[in-house]
């Protein structure tokens, strides 16, 4: 016996579901391989005006991770870099947020 499913059904059931699995930013920052990225995260900037006067703009296509993300802006923030934009790409157009 088949089942009939409405369109409206198989939409909601689809969109309840996460596309890919989070993942999970302690056990990315604590894995050993990432040492350099969690340094980033926990100990201050060995020189703090080490950016400084620079301008720095950071472009992320679709399937960035946030964590791929803040870890750039982290870094160059306290090391006085101005982040003069942040630009994402929607459907081929980028777009300045």
């Amino acid at each position: 016996m088949t089942q009939n499913t409405s369109p409206l059904r198989a939409l909601l059931n689809v969109e309840a579901s996460a596309p890919v699995p989070k993942l999970c930013n302690a056990r990315t920052l604590d894995a050993p391989e990432n040492s350099a990225i969690r340094d980033i995260w926990l100990l201050p900037p060995d020189n703090p005006k080490l950016h400084a006067g620079r301008k720095v703009a950071v472009i992320a296509t679709d399937g960035v991770e946030e964590i791929e993300l803040n870890t750039v802006l982290h870094y160059f923030r306290p090391r006085s870099a101005q982040v003069a934009a942040f630009i994402h790409a929607i459907n081929d157009l980028l777009v300045a947020a």
